[in-house]
């Protein structure tokens, strides 16, 4: 990703794995959101303040990236 270039993907094997891979960022996505607005009806700030780390832009990131490949948009919008 640090050159801007999607890797190429080479086989129908290879787009399944890719295929998975963003299914199962998503549903991170989506499970971290739903944690992530308890905390907050909560009110545990601590546990927002974890939650709000680099970890969710991390993992915001590299679903990013597997989307690009497919040329989708985000599903879940994960306010957080």
């Amino acid at each position: 990703m640090s050159d801007g270039k999607r890797r190429p993907i080479d086989s129908q094997a290879e787009l399944q794995i890719v295929g998975q891979m963003l299914a199962d960022l998503n549903e991170a996505e989506r499970l971290l959101s739903l944690v992530h607005r308890r905390a907050v009806a909560l009110g545990d700030l601590d546990l927002v303040h974890v939650l709000d780390s680099e970890l969710f832009w991390k993992l915001r990131a590299a679903g990013d990236y597997l989307r690009e490949h497919f040329d989708l948009e985000r599903i879940y919008g994960g306010e957080m």
